[in-house]
């Protein structure tokens, strides 16, 4: 393996995954270098993806602010990583661009994060409708989403509705994708379309992959709007966290456990109590806690 493989520091954990659609094998092994190789400054691949219009629904089910969420997220992520990494890949994917979040189009967007190396960082942004089936299996809702095949999601009459872009879909691209791997996840709009993202689904998945997972809130909670911000609460959260707000000790990086904890400070004293409860969720592995992000 060793001679295989570039090994990026003296002491290294290597992971192997192999999963058959059902289940996970998973391994780990410690590989040593004689000569310890020097840091590497990696590259940020970003990929955003936000959608307010639904093709497949009425009027009164789509969003206010998920296309803004999604373009402000990677502009602002971005712009204010350029300095910690040594380049930034960006792709988005939202109402009003040249690349509509179509089904096709995002399983295909997806692609972009593969080039990752184990010095990278991943983020991969969502943001729109999102809906656990009878099972628990998380179901992301694209534009061209069809109606009844939400609809038979929610009732359990379908596995993984056509139309619709399942839980395994994300997280093989990120699986597949070497370096630090977060999914940030601000896709539960109850209030709009009924059923919830179940956060426990997604976070016993994210677990056995090793990557962090944040979202906007628990299974049972609704994901509000912030109208003034102009984004959904959450991500306006993230927002001012990357701007310099979460940099709680001041050495002017911030880690994900900062970033996290700002924004669910900020959404817990500013979410609506007459809408309900809202209390944002992150886990990851202690070592991606640590990792910076700006």
């Amino acid at each position: 393996i060793r001679d295989r493989l570039r090994l990026p520091s003296q002491e290294n954990r290597v992971r192997v995954e192999i999963f058959n659609g059902s289940s996970m094998g998973i391994r780990e092994l410690w590989l040593d270098t004689e000569v310890p190789a020097p840091p590497e400054r990696g590259d940020l691949y970003l990929l955003a993806v936000g959608i307010d219009f639904f093709e497949g629904l009425p009027p009164d089910r789509h969003l206010e602010y998920a296309s803004a969420d999604a373009r402000t997220f990677a502009s602002s992520f971005g712009g204010n990583a350029r300095s910690r990494f040594k380049k930034v890949h960006t792709k988005v994917l939202a109402d009003g661009t040249d690349s509509l979040p179509t089904r096709a189009n995002i399983i295909e967007a997806l692609r972009f994060l593969s080039p990752a190396k184990a010095e990278d960082t991943v983020v991969l942004f969502l943001a729109s409708h999102g809906i656990s089936d009878a099972a628990g299996n998380y179901l992301f809702v694209p534009r061209d989403a069809a109606g009844p095949d939400i609809y038979a999601a929610l009732e359990g009459d379908r596995l993984e509705p056509p139309s619709l872009i399942a839980w395994h879909v994300f997280f093989d691209a990120l699986r597949n994708s070497a370096g630090r791997r977060l999914l940030l996840v601000d896709t539960c709009q109850a209030q709009k379309i009924e059923g919830t993202l179940d956060f426990h689904s997604l976070a016993k998945r994210s677990a056995a992959s090793a990557f962090a997972l944040m979202a906007a809130s628990k299974g049972d909670e609704l994901s509000q709007e912030y109208a003034l911000g102009g984004h959904g609460l959450f991500t306006y959260g993230l927002l001012t966290g990357l701007e310099g707000r979460s940099d709680v000790d001041g050495d002017a990086a911030i880690t994900l456990d900062e970033l996290f904890g700002w924004t669910r400070r900020f959404v817990v004293e500013n979410r609506n109590p007459l809408v309900g409860e809202q209390t944002p969720q992150l886990l990851a592995p202690s070592i991606l806690r640590s990792m910076t992000l700006r």
